[in-house]
């Protein structure tokens, strides 16, 4: 689809009353003194499309002059074919009761189309279907500089970026590229159109649990072996081995000593002496196997409140720096809004007055990089704002965590307190006191000639002993279950640990392959030195991660580090690219042309505008309102 503008008619537009300008097919090239009207032209062509123009009607000692008509007429070919375009703009004005004069209400436009009248929105349907184009584009391909300049909140370097990737397809791409096999691990946070950055610092924040974990069940395991170690040189069934033939010993020395009938009373009496004991035995192992629980849950507790109390710490130290921040950056801001363009307004040398268009260049180019400051420190402030919410969510989850586990610990110490088997003990020890006396009374009134007391005693105390080192079988036969509980809990840690580091590895992959793919499909697109950064990778405090962005480049030069020159030449570049992708050659206008010093080629119409000392306006009817 090939556009071209071959005349133009302007009634009460801007400076002119009547001004009329027919165009080359090709190039145009139009050269006169700041003030002439080149300007003009390309506003009146751009206020025919609908795009926003600033004060159009004509002004006289400042001040606009009412009750005109504003017209400006095209003939334009498509393909071949001729159009006519029209916008006509007129005021509308009521007669105020008050004062019974008569007011200028607002300004009303009408749109034709060889002479057929249009609404607002079906002209720009209309022009849609004529280009071939939607018409939400047209501004962009027509205004040279439009693509590489933000335009307050309505486009962005997101914009930018959002249109080179909706024309390569980018997303497409990126879906076929995460169904790969290398990318199994993270293919589903991507797709969720999670980030890479905070993809990242999640598998980091698990990778962090695991070592904390793994670190914790060391420590208990360590605990638990120098217990078992502590009672592990012992052999159990050799000392039960003992204890029954110590105990057959005694029953035999104290049977050999009593008569028949008194001794089946005194084996009695005995067994249930044994039995009473080993009650007691199995009461205190049972306590010290509950303490050492408690005493397990309450360490791990202890852990864990330690460990949210120092996480809420750093939390808040983060959220400090963080307001502190932000607060500079709003100064910043304030500070910038209150300043103003304290350019020269007369040269320093020749001590004239500057030119019109290069004080308000120069006032431009000012408010520009204030304005891009400003949006840099808001967004920062943003950045915060959100960093901060996060933060308090956070920082109250661990107030809540920290409140259970608290409440947690202290019903633990308050068991372990409570935890005593005493009284229980206590009732065997007197049942057992009891038969110790009826044995003592036994043994005392059927004692034989010689006492035996010499040698049962030692045998006795030798089972007391034993009874006491057996007690401590079962706690062990528990330990050892425990070390092998936290030791396959290490070993899914350790599972885990393997998987988030492939997890890390895809990501570094995935992030590599999509930088370079994606860079490649768009750059491919344009030539002569002119590219876009779309990744960077070496911001403040990245760590190595990839911060997106939309930046035309030129030779290696950044937009913001080119010469005046390099931008026009870059956004020449970049209209053509665009043009060529949609399948469409419309005019370009080209105002300061004089800045460029490049070969003029391209398939469109150009109207070079250049700024001539001492040149007018040729080849244009012309009636300057004066």
């Amino acid at each position: 689809m090939k556009v071209i503008l071959s005349k133009i008619s302007l009634t009460n537009f801007k400076g002119f009353a009547k001004a009329e300008k027919c165009f080359d097919e090709a190039v145009e090239i139009i050269s006169a003194e700041n003030g002439q009207g080149k300007t003009t032209l390309r506003d009146a062509w751009f206020w025919l499309l609908g795009f926003n123009v600033s004060d159009v009607i004509p002004s006289r000692d400042n001040k606009e002059i009412p009750n005109l008509e504003i017209k400006v007429e095209t003939e334009v070919l498509i393909d071949g074919v001729s159009y006519i375009f029209t916008r006509e703009q007129k005021e509308v004005r009521k007669t105020n009761k008050d004062t019974g004069v008569e007011e200028k209400m607002n300004n009303e436009s009408s749109y034709l189309i060889d002479g057929v009248p249009y609404t607002l929105r079906n002209y720009k349907e209309k022009l849609s279907e004529l280009f071939a184009i939607d018409y939400d584009k047209l501004q962009m391909l027509c205004q040279k500089e439009y693509f590489n300049t933000d335009n307050g909140d309505k486009w962005k370097w997101t914009n930018r970026r959002k249109e080179l990737f909706d024309i390569c397809h980018v997303d497409e791409v990126l879906a076929d590229m995460v169904n790969k096999d290398c990318y199994s691990l993270i293919a589903e946070a991507i797709r969720k159109k999670t980030s890479t950055t905070e993809i990242k610092k999640a598998i980091k924040r698990e990778l962090a649990g695991y070592a904390s974990d793994k670190e914790k069940n060391l420590v208990l395991i360590a605990d638990k072996q120098n217990e078992v170690a502590k009672y592990g040189g012992y052999d159990f069934s050799a000392l039960e081995a003992e204890k029954t033939e110590l105990e057959s010993k005694i029953s035999q020395i104290l049977v050999g000593n009593s008569k028949q009938v008194e001794n089946e009373e005194l084996v009695a009496l005995q067994k249930k002496k044994s039995e009473i004991e080993m009650q007691v035995i199995r009461l205190r192992g049972e306590e010290t196997r509950s303490r050492a629980e408690i005493e397990r849950k309450l360490l791990f507790t202890t852990d864990e409140l330690s460990k949210i109390q120092k996480r809420a710490e750093d939390l808040k130290k983060d959220m400090a720096s963080a307001k502190s921040t932000s607060e500079v950056l709003e100064r910043a801001n304030e500070t910038l809004l209150a300043e103003t363009w304290s350019g020269e307004l007369v040269c320093p040398t020749c001590k004239q007055p500057l030119p019109t268009d290069s004080v308000e260049e120069s006032k431009r180019r000012y408010e520009e990089d204030k304005a891009k400051k400003i949006e840099i420190n808001s967004k920062n402030i943003d950045e915060r704002v959100d960093f901060l919410q996060s933060a308090d969510k956070q920082l109250s989850e661990f107030r809540e965590t920290y409140t259970v586990l608290n409440s947690q610990k202290k019903a633990y110490e308050a068991e372990l307190k409570t935890l005593s088997n005493e009284d229980k003990i206590k009732s065997f020890n007197d049942n057992l006191a009891e038969v110790i006396a009826a044995i003592d009374s036994i043994s005392k009134n059927e004692r034989e000639v010689h006492d035996v007391s010499s040698v049962v005693e030692p045998l006795k105390r030798r089972v007391s002993e034993i009874n006491t080192l057996l007690g401590y079988k079962r706690i062990m036969a528990d330990f050892a279950g425990r070390i092998e509980q936290l030791k396959a809990q290490n070993r899914d840690l350790t599972d885990r640990e393997m998987l988030s580091k492939a997890k890390v590895k895809q990501l570094d992959e995935y992030v590599r392959e999509q930088v370079q793919l994606v860079t490649d499909i768009i750059n491919s697109k344009f030539h002569n030195g002119v590219s876009f950064s779309l990744f960077n990778e070496l911001y403040a405090g990245s760590e190595h991660e990839i911060k997106e962005e939309c930046i035309c480049m030129l030779n290696g030069k950044t937009y913001n580090e080119m010469s005046y020159g390099e931008r026009y030449f870059a956004d020449l570049e970049v209209a053509k690219a665009l043009q060529a992708e949609y399948g469409v050659d419309l005019p370009i206008f080209l105002d300061n042309a004089e800045c460029f010093t490049g070969d003029v080629k391209a398939e469109q119409q150009l109207v070079l505008l250049y700024a001539k000392k001492g040149a007018f306006l040729d080849g244009i009817k012309i009636e300057v309102i004066l």
